[in-house]
């Protein structure tokens, strides 16, 4: 799935932008950064496990939520001299393709799951 490969990799970006920090003992901010990318592939994984597109949907939407959680981290980690705008640049697009890729599954999910409602008409 290319979404969770994607969402892989901004898991990296993630944790190469902390390895930059100017200000490496904010542990609880990082942590929390570090939390939202991988819950977002780690959601992708355990949905694509889940026997369900409805209990898949209900894992996407947790890994949307997650990647506007990463986003907002970033926009504040920028805002509390963490890093520079040009800095953050790299994994905002990459999270903003994989927000893309998300609500286009999660769209494709919702179709499948109304088919299967109606009897698959």
């Amino acid at each position: 799935m290319k979404v969770w490969h994607d969402s892989a990799d901004i898991v990296k970006l993630c944790y190469d932008l902390i390895s930059e920090s100017a200000d490496p003992q904010d542990f609880y901010f990082f942590n929390q950064m570090k939390r939202a990318s991988t819950s977002i592939c780690f959601n992708l994984a355990e949905g694509s496990g889940a026997g369900s597109d409805k209990l898949m949907r209900r894992h996407v939407n947790i890994a949307i939520g997650s990647a506007f959680e990463l986003a907002n981290q970033l926009e504040i980690g920028v805002k509390i001299n963490h890093w520079s705008t040009e800095q953050t640049r790299p994994l905002l697009n990459a999270l903003d393709e994989v927000i893309k890729q998300l609500y286009s599954l999660k769209r494709h999910l919702s179709r499948s799951i109304d088919d299967d409602a109606n009897g698959g008409k």
